[in-house]
Parts: structure tokens; sequence; C-alpha cells
């Protein structure tokens, strides 16, 4: 088996298990970057998905979207600080001019950041997360009118986080700066192109939901510079 029908693979599974979730009706809480951070030497693992449903772009890109699923993992530094780790698989979408809104087959997507844990009231689950995320995406070139085109998804973010705990609840509100690129090229010109979104600044609104046996369900939505969701189901070691 091919690495690229292995990645399909692991795409397909990651979107089954994700709509299977959604049919079941538990989708109640927040996403692996939400308010919960592993302790020293502690690790959340998990699966996540991550849908951009819309992002404006300049240079005639217009609305762009992206699918990726990924396997997680967090490890706790220190109480106060923790790195995350991604690797999965997505696809992009984009329009452009000339050749129409491509569409990009599944490949290698990864991601990492860190998440500084900047308030913590315990009595009264009160949590505030400074973090940094990178993202990015890296498809198979398509071919049209024999001529290759190549993306890279490639997409960096500042955020801030609060969030209250009740009951099995941990919802959060937060604010963030963004910058994605797609950077692309195509085998007549062979030279890269960096092209910026339109919009910077977005909200972020979501909840985790603490579930038996050390488990966690999180689900979070982006607005403004972006209309996306993302949902994660992690374990705590």
């Amino acid at each position: 088996m091919t690495a690229l029908k292995i990645l399909k693979s692991v795409f397909r599974a990651g979107r089954l298990a994700v709509f299977t979730l959604l049919a079941a009706g538990i989708c109640y809480a927040a996403p692996a970057y939400g308010p919960d951070m592993p302790k020293r030497g502690q690790w959340f693992m998990g699966f996540e998905a991550n849908y951009v449903f819309g992002r404006e772009m300049p240079k005639g890109l217009g609305d762009a979207r992206a699918r990726q699923f990924f396997y997680n993992a967090s490890y706790g530094i220190y109480d106060w600080l923790s790195f995350d780790g991604k690797l999965g698989a997505g696809d992009i979408a984009f329009d452009t001019v000339g050749q129409g809104r491509l569409k990009y087959d599944v490949g290698f997507s990864g991601a990492y950041g860190l998440r500084f844990r900047i308030y913590n009231n315990e009595p009264e689950r009160m949590r505030g997360i400074l973090g940094f995320q990178h993202i990015s995406a890296h498809p198979p070139s398509e071919k049209i009118n024999d001529v290759n085109y190549t993306a890279i998804w490639d997409e960096w973010q500042c955020s801030l986080l609060f969030s209250k705990g009740f009951w099995r609840l941990d919802p959060y509100i937060g604010v963030k700066v963004s910058q994605l690129y797609i950077i692309r090229k195509d085998s007549v010109e062979e030279s890269w192109s960096w092209n910026g979104a339109k919009d910077h600044f977005g909200l972020i609104a979501g909840s985790k939901f603490n579930l038996p046996k050390n488990w966690y369900l999180d689900v979070e939505g982006r607005f403004i510079d972006e209309t996306a969701l993302s949902a994660a189901l992690s374990y705590k070691s």
C-alpha cells in the first residue's frame, strides 16, 4: 500500500469517526487547544477533526477551505506550559483566476503549538490560556491541461482564552490573531508565490465536556477571520 493510499485511509476513517460522533448527538465540548492543559510530565492523546468552511483570500484566490484529521498529543513541560503536536491528513480548495476552483486531494497535514497557563483558580474552575499554534497541509499536486499545480496551506495563530467550569462542562471564549498563507507554484512559472488571507482577527468559542475514565470531548468554533469548527476526543494519561 502506497503512502498516499494510507493517508487516504486515515482521512476516510477520521471523517467517519467524526460524523458518527455528530450523529450520536454527543458533541458537548471543546477542542484540543482548549482550556485544559496537561500537568508536568502528563500526556493528553486523542483524535481531532478540523474543518475550515471558508476564509477569504486576496489576489483572485477567493474563498479557501480545508479539512484536516489528526492524531494529537499534548505534553506538560511544566504545570503552566505544554507542547501540542498533531499528525494526520487533509485536503484543501481555493478559487483562482484562470484555472477556476482548485481542489487538492488528501495529503499530509501536521501541526504544533505551545500553551501557557496565565491564570488558574481551581476552586472556581477558572483558567486563562495564552497559546501559539502552527498548522500546515501539503496535498499532492493537481494536473490541469498538462500543468502541475502545487499548493501548501500554512497558518500561524496566537490565541487568548478564558474559561469558567461548571458541572461536566468547561465553556470558554477568546480572541485570536492569525495569518493564513496559501503558498503555491506551477510547473510553468516554477516560482513560489505567497498569498496571505485578508482578515487576521477572530473570535473563539467552545467548550470541553468531561467524560468518565479520563476521557473528554472538545468542540470549538472560530469566527470573523474564518468560519471553522474543530472537534476532538482525547484521553488524559
